[in-house]
């Protein structure tokens, strides 16, 4: 059998090829000449899946022609799919059709075979039989029903995937004018689904109805899903994805388009149902239902817009995602579309990156980028508008313009932003944690500022923009590592429960560093001074919980066997005093959780490094101590090096800027157990001078101190669960570290 199909847009084109792949040759008839040229050629006008594919493997069984006296001349059965645009009233034009119906009819007069005429185009009720009928009775002489047949038979497909749907529908819809028309439309279908879907008969007039019905209800689905979204962004706690989950159980629902996001797009959702609300009211049906839904759809963008825009300054957005859905180029009634031409309209600049949308002749004053990263880089926000797998990693892209982030379909997973950049998601309520301008005003405290880690935690604050820091360490504050004066300092002793209730009145969160330590000379001789510590945590502690803040301890642990699991640390053979204390604050912290509530995070540093920190004395740890060393060694043109133990004893060394981005990233996880935070790339103390050698640009004689304290043999950090929980871990590697390092203290020691 031969069949011709009327019109080659990306429906028509995809049904000749989609009918050649099943056996039945076709001939593709179309007034434009560029795509009868394209489908002669088996070149695949439109970017559709397996279009290009089906076309060259079935190319014999595949003609295009622009001559409907040989496409019809040649075929038995004709499918009709041409434009059927809105009118100026809501409803659908029957134009050209009407011309098509006109010269098929023409070719009947000179063909004496029976054929069928199956309208596909989407057409209100009555149409068919009132318009198209009489035109193919007058224009042939013939009669319908003895001579030829017709059928109305919509398709149910979707844009990027117009193949596949024709293939493996739900159902397959025939109106028929008669039985002997539809048992030969009937006959065809059953070649043609490979999955056998069910094969529904009834009259043109209801099938009609039933096709624009069907595109209605998934619209008031759609709309029904976003409008729950919409009460639970404004109920805190309430989350759309576990609602309609739920919903979606009963099978009188059914969970397919009852998700809440963008709302609803493309060339047929919005004028279906507003097709449906116009002939409604010619028959004095009140379209209520069909005239909210479509009032509701429109107010989408809307409401996204003013959100992102309540949240912060913006003046330039980034738009991942264009078209109206994934899987296809097409931006007609697309809402990413909407919303990018609504914040043009605001004098923003508006960058988009969509992978099926690569031409920008027809997006005026929008900026096209190639790739997720040039799209995102530098934006004051980032609208994740499609769900395309590619966005999903945007939380590693960031960099540190700390952007705000509007998830329409929650794709992404929102702990990771964080204290790293703003979070809102259509169906969620905004959250402290995830609005960045909201947390920048809260009180932050930071416990040992005046310290190597916590002078650097209080530079990232600052960088980062928060306008309410408290820096509290018990040196007088011109002996700081690091000092900002736009932020309150004091200078306070914390192992006094006083003086931990006075820094913490208020705060909304704390980091602690809060403690007396050092290198291993001075842990191996100060066992004592390192368990008072345990004053320090456990006063906090209790002023956190008096305040009710989010507290967060981190811990230098350095316990035995490598490499160091968490769990390794019980049953514990830690440092006497110093890792006794912080496995006794480790324990304080998890029962303060659960006797109080008191929400804490604990991470096991490991070798923390760089600039700003200690390098001379008892408390100088390895690297720095290493860079001092080999900067005297330079300077003064001795160059000999001590080295305490034999050089064989194993370290990872974590550089400050990792140390700095894990901690807040454990800070703002939900990890209630101890983590480690360090590198796992191991090296000896010999390959940790060898780096710092070839970095000064000298070789040193290297004397080994067997008798000074070297601590334990070996030792690098599991990163198993971190990557586990966060999908993150520290990732300088040790000569980029100790190059910046050891820069920063030759200039202190030359000057």
């Amino acid at each position: 059998m031969t069949i011709s199909v009327v019109g080659l847009g990306k429906v028509g084109s995809s049904m000749l090829a989609a009918f050649a792949s099943r056996g039945f040759k076709g001939v593709g008839l179309d007034v434009n000449n560029d795509l009868v040229r394209k489908i002669n050629d088996k070149e695949a006008p439109f970017n559709e899946p397996n279009l290009a594919e089906f076309l060259k493997k079935h190319k014999k069984d595949i003609s295009a022609t622009s001559s409907y006296q040989q496409a019809i001349q040649q075929s038995e059965i004709s499918f009709v799919i041409v434009p059927t645009p809105s009118d100026k009233n809501g409803g659908f034009s029957s134009q050209f059709v009407e011309q098509a119906a006109q010269e098929i009819g023409k070719v009947f007069n000179n063909k004496f075979n029976y054929h069928l005429v199956v309208i596909v185009s989407t057409l209100l009720p009555k149409i068919v039989e009132t318009k198209i009928l009489p035109i193919l009775e007058k224009e042939s002489g013939k009669k319908c029903g003895q001579d030829f047949g017709l059928c109305y038979s919509p398709l149910f497909i979707a844009l990027g995937n117009v193949i596949d749907n024709i293939l493996n529908p739900d159902f397959v819809l025939v109106g028929e004018y008669d039985k002997k028309s539809g048992n030969l439309l009937e006959d065809f279908y059953k070649k043609v689904v490979v999955n056998k879907a069910p094969i529904v008969r009834m009259n043109i007039i209801n099938a009609e109805l039933t096709k624009i019905a069907v595109n209605s209800y998934i619209t008031m689905k759609i709309t029904f899903a976003n409008m729950l979204g919409e009460i639970c962004e404004n109920l805190p706690g309430a989350d759309i994805d576990n609602i309609t989950e739920a919903i979606g159980q009963d099978l009188r629902i059914g969970k397919k388009y009852l998700k809440a996001g963008l709302g609803f797009g493309g060339p047929c959702f919005p004028r279906d149902n507003i097709a449906l609300s116009s002939f409604s009211k010619t028959i004095q049906v009140a379209p209520i239902l069909f005239s909210a839904t479509d009032s509701v759809n429109r107010t989408q963008t809307n409401r996204i817009v003013k959100r992102i825009l309540s949240s912060g300054n913006i003046a330039k957005v980034a738009l991942l995602g264009l078209a109206y859905k994934t899987g296809t180029s097409v931006t007609e009634q697309s809402q990413g579309m909407e919303i990018a031409q609504k914040f043009l309209k605001l004098n923003k600049e508006v960058k988009v990156y969509d992978p099926f949308i690569h031409d920008a002749d027809y997006l005026k004053g929008l900026v096209v980028t190639k790739s997720v990263d040039e799209c995102i880089k530098g934006v004051d926000c980032i609208i994740v508008a499609l769900p395309y797998p590619e966005f999903n990693k945007i939380s590693e892209k960031l960099g540190n313009n700390n952007p705000i982030i509007y998830d329409c379909w929650r794709i992404l997973d929102q702990k990771l932003f964080r204290g790293e950049a703003t979070y809102f998601a259509t169906g969620l309520a905004d959250s402290i944690l995830l609005n960045l301008n909201t947390l920048k005003k809260q009180k932050i405290v930071v416990c040992g500022a005046g310290g190597f880690i916590g002078g650097h935690m209080v530079a990232d604050l600052v960088n980062k923009g928060y306008q309410n820091i408290t820096a509290v360490d018990i040196k007088p504050i011109d002996c700081w590592n690091q000092y900002f004066a736009n932020i309150e300092n004091l200078q306070l002793d914390l192992r006094d429960k006083r003086a931990c209730e006075a820094a913490l009145k208020k705060a909304f969160m704390i980091y602690n560093f809060a403690a007396d330590m050092g290198g291993m000379a001075f842990i191996e001789s100060n066992k004592a001074r390192c368990m008072i510590n345990v004053l320090i945590n456990t006063h906090l502690l209790q002023a956190a919980v008096k305040n009710k803040v989010k507290y967060n301890t981190q811990k230098q642990h350095l316990p035995n066997l490598p490499p160091l699991k968490e769990t390794d640390a019980y049953p514990a053979f830690p440092e006497d005093g110093y890792g006794w204390e912080k496995l006794f604050s480790e324990r304080l912290c998890k029962n303060f959780f659960d006797d109080f509530g008191l929400e804490t995070r604990v991470a096991r540093y490991h070798n923390i490094y760089g600039p700003f920190g200690t390098h001379d004395g008892r408390r100088a740890k390895a690297p720095a101590a290493i860079c001092r060393k080999v900067a005297e060694a330079k300077i003064t043109g001795n160059h000999k090096v001590e080295i305490w133990g034999d050089g064989k004893q194993t370290r990872s060394f974590t550089f400050i800027d990792d140390c700095i981005k894990g901690t807040n990233k454990i800070m703002f996880s939900d990890i209630q157990e101890p983590v480690n935070l360090g590198s796992s790339e191991k090296v000896t103390i010999n390959q940790l001078v060898d780096i710092t050698e070839k970095i000064a640009g000298i070789k040193l004689k290297r004397n080994y101190n067997l008798g000074a304290p070297k601590g334990v043999y070996g030792r690098n950090s599991d990163n198993t669960l971190i990557k586990k929980h966060l999908g993150w871990e520290p990732s300088t590697k040790l000569v980029e570290g100790i190059e910046k390092t050891y820069k920063w203290i030759y200039e202190q020691i030359r000057t």
